[in-house]
């Protein structure tokens, strides 16, 4: 057995002294050299490794967790070997790759959801093992790739719009057109469009496939598309589910798609859902959180209607004696905009995330037919008293406009 030990500025070889790398401080090439086991370790000190070529070795495993440490990493192949199976976790911290080959090797599966941050990714090489699928819904997030080759038979899945020699088939549903519509990257051709029936969709989904697989699904493109699109996949998610009135959690998409259930009846796992989003609200109201997108009238007829007491006393007081603050002849509205009340009477007025002072007593008039007083000051310090919610960034960048 042959193990060569890679340092900065040279190599150790392996029992026979036999092999020859070629190593700089931005480049690792080692093909065809029959290596049986590399050790990786030293490298995290290459912070400008580029390029790391492993390929036509016996390699049947590697351990990838020093290439965290090679945010330029650009180039790496390990194509040839006999890899049964890897983990591509520390390429997640790779942003700068732009070409993976792992072709001709021996892998059955792989999760490529580590790639999600690889954004330059242009060339995917799966070709030349046993892999029957992969979910490339994170490579939404990555707009620049070229080519990926999976060999004859393999089936390229976006959710679960398949891809294949035969084109597209699609069986998804909103939230795969909501991601589609934001990004549609060149690599993806569909000649399908027009999710099934949302009534139908899920329960046929969960059916087919699981709740473990369509999570995995629904994961993927929540990482693809970033936090900035948390509420509204949040919005899409629970109105495909039947409860649209519970579409008001302050924080990250993929936190509601854990509270889903691995296994069970597509009856069941919505059950769960609803009964763990209530928990969840109730938390965030309890806590002083944010009173947005709550809908007092479709709470009521629901059992979530256990929300409205909690929703009523926040929502007072996050209006007690609230401050704006006033600098020069305009008037910065950003409070009210975290508020429920606010929110709703603002966007009804069409107003943005500032006004001018003259226009700001017909501002007021409108919060006083609702009892809300309103006050000016040109003390910040004054401004930090008020009561409004602290937003997640997800939310505050959803709600609040940016001009």
């Amino acid at each position: 057995m042959s193990m060569v030990s890679i340092v900065r500025y040279g190599t150790r070889a392996g029992p026979d002294n036999q092999k020859i790398l070629r190593i700089t401080t931005n480049l690792i090439v080692m093909k065809n050299h029959g290596v049986t086991s590399v050790d990786l370790s030293g490298i995290t000190n290459m912070e400008n490794l580029q390029r790391l070529d492993i390929a036509g070795n016996r390699l049947e495993q590697i351990d990838l967790a020093p290439i965290a440490e090679c945010e330029q990493l650009r180039y790496l192949d390990l194509s040839g070997n006999r890899l049964e199976n890897i983990d591509l976790a520390p390429i997640e911290e790779c942003r700068h790759l732009e070409r993976l080959d792992l072709a001709y090797n021996k892998l059955k599966t792989i999760d490529i959801t580590p790639l999600h941050n690889c954004s330059n990714l242009k060339n995917l090489y799966l070709h030349g093992n046993s892999i029957g699928r992969i979910d490339a819904t994170v490579l939404l997030n990555c707009p620049n790739i070229e080519q990926i080759t999976l060999g004859y038979g393999g089936k390229i899945l976006v959710g679960h719009l398949v891809a294949d020699e035969k084109g597209m088939k699609y069986f998804s549903d909103q939230l795969l057109q909501y991601a589609l519509t934001q990004k549609k990257p060149s690599w993806l051709k569909h000649e399908k469009m027009g999710p099934l029936p949302a009534t139908k969709n899920y329960s046929w989904l969960v059916k087919k496939f699981g709740w473990m697989q369509n999570k995995a699904w629904m994961t993927n493109i929540g990482k693809a598309l970033g936090e900035d699109h948390g509420y509204p996949l949040q919005r899409i998610l629970l109105e495909s589910l039947g409860m649209p009135e519970l579409a008001c959690y302050d924080g990250e998409f993929l936190d509601i798609i854990q509270l889903l259930p691995d296994k069970g009846s597509y009856k069941k796992g919505v059950d769960i859902l609803r009964i763990r989003m209530l928990e969840v609200l109730i938390k965030q109201l309890e806590n002083n959180g944010s009173t947005l997108f709550f809908d007092i009238d479709a709470l009521s007829i629901r059992d979530a209607s256990v929300l409205i007491p909690l929703i009523l006393k926040r929502r007072k007081k996050e209006l007690e004696r609230i401050r704006l603050f006033s600098v020069g002849k305009s008037v910065d509205l950003t409070p009210l905009w975290k508020t429920g009340y606010g929110f709703e009477i603002l966007k009804a007025m069409n107003l943005r995330r500032s006004i001018a002072g003259k226009d700001f007593p017909k501002v007021k008039k409108a919060f006083a037919q609702v009892g809300v007083k309103l006050s000016l000051t040109q003390d910040p310090q004054k401004i930090e008293k008020n009561k409004v919610p602290l937003l997640s960034q997800t939310m505050e960048k959803f709600v609040i406009p940016s001009s």
